[in-house]
């Protein structure tokens, strides 16, 4: 029996990918029993992958595959979209592949979470008696008055992702214990690596607004000459005038509507002022000190922002953030564990029984 294969290897790099073509011999050795639903399609390190398993994944990365190629291809039209191909790139045999590629990374966390005593069947078969099973109890509590976290019913896409992220956890937690159990050397090294991402303090910003309020019911062509009133205030400015004296000299003058304040800012609770003030936060993220912004409509009035200090507001402590950094590095561990995984695994696919999978 001759090995043939259906995409270069390049296609699934690390693993090593043997398509075989079946024969009576193959058939004799049990590798595969043909029927639609429980053909094996593929195995992992010798878990099989049934059809039904195949498409099930299939199903999941399909609105993706049409997303690529909508933006790669500029295609409108979805009339025959898996049967066509798109300058030779073929979208049915990208979904295929992507499928493969998934399955292939949860088959090998699923064989981790069996032999840890995790779970104690990982086919897709016992996938779905669980399934309904989960939602036979549900609809019974339900019915009894019972409190149901989460939906009442789960169909088969959300069961899967419940089901294989609490593995996750479960995986994960388990390894933490184990082979992947961080020294803390190892969590200050990463600490330091990411603490410019993710543990950084907010600058503490100091800024001067000058406001001219619009009155009610103001009509355009009134507001484009408080502009102008405005636009010429801002030049004066970037010419270096305190705008707290022009704001002085407009109240000695009765035009008391022209209003000049500083305030200070933790950028921390910038979400919150973005929240109330968006275009003013625009105008002083991340503007350095001296910068005089455009102006700006905002609150009922226009107004002119002006940066007058930034100050560094350095990192949280190892110590006040140890926890979260033990949860992420430990997702980054968990991650490359499972790339080594998928990097040394062994991918069998049946070439017929793949190439008779359709999409629809």
């Amino acid at each position: 029996m001759k090995p043939m294969q259906v995409f270069p290897p390049k296609k699934w790099p690390g693993i090593a990918v043997m398509i075989i073509a079946l024969s009576v011999s193959v058939v004799l050795l049990g590798l595969i029993e043909r029927s639609p639903e429980n053909s094996i399609v593929a195995r992992v390190n010798g878990e099989p992958v049934t059809t039904e398993e195949f498409q099930f994944h299939l199903g999941l990365v399909k609105a993706n595959v049409m997303a690529e190629y909508s933006r790669k291809y500029g295609i409108r039209d979805y009339r025959n979209f898996w049967t066509r191909s798109f300058d030779g790139d073929r979208p049915a045999e990208a979904a295929k592949q992507k499928a493969m590629d998934a399955i292939v990374r949860i088959k090998l966390q699923e064989m981790s979470a069996l032999k840890k005593g995790i779970v104690d069947d990982i086919s897709f078969e016992a996938l779905q008696q669980n399934w309904k099973e989960e939602n036979a109890r549900r609809s019974e509590a339900v019915s009894k008055g019972q409190p149901v976290y989460g939906p009442r019913q789960y169909d088969m896409n959300g069961y899967f992702q419940y089901f294989h992220s609490n593995m996750q956890i479960q995986l994960k937690a388990k390894l933490a214990e184990e082979e992947l159990m961080p020294a803390d050397e190892e969590l200050k090294d990463y600490y330091l690596s990411v603490r410019d991402q993710l543990y950084r303090k907010g600058d503490t910003v100091t800024f001067s607004v000058l406001r001219l309020a619009l009155a009610p019911g103001i009509s355009e062509e009134e507001k484009q000459v408080k502009l102008q009133e405005m636009e010429e205030i801002r030049e004066r400015m970037e010419r270096g005038e305190d705008p707290a004296l022009i704001a002085h000299e407009a109240e000695e003058n009765e035009r008391a509507n022209l209003h000049y304040s500083e305030r200070v800012l933790d950028m921390r609770q910038s979400r919150v002022n973005s929240l109330e003030e968006p275009e003013l936060m625009k105008r002083i993220e991340g503007a350095s000190p001296g910068l005089v912004s455009d102006v700006f409509e905002e609150r009922h009035s226009l107004a002119v922002v002006t940066l007058l200090e930034r100050a560094d507001g350095g990192y949280l402590s190892y110590e006040e953030v140890k926890d979260s950094v033990w949860a992420s590095y430990m997702d980054v561990k968990y991650n490359n564990w499972v790339d080594h995984l998928q990097d040394n695994a062994e991918l069998v696919i049946d070439k017929a029984v793949y190439q008779n999978v359709q999409l629809l």
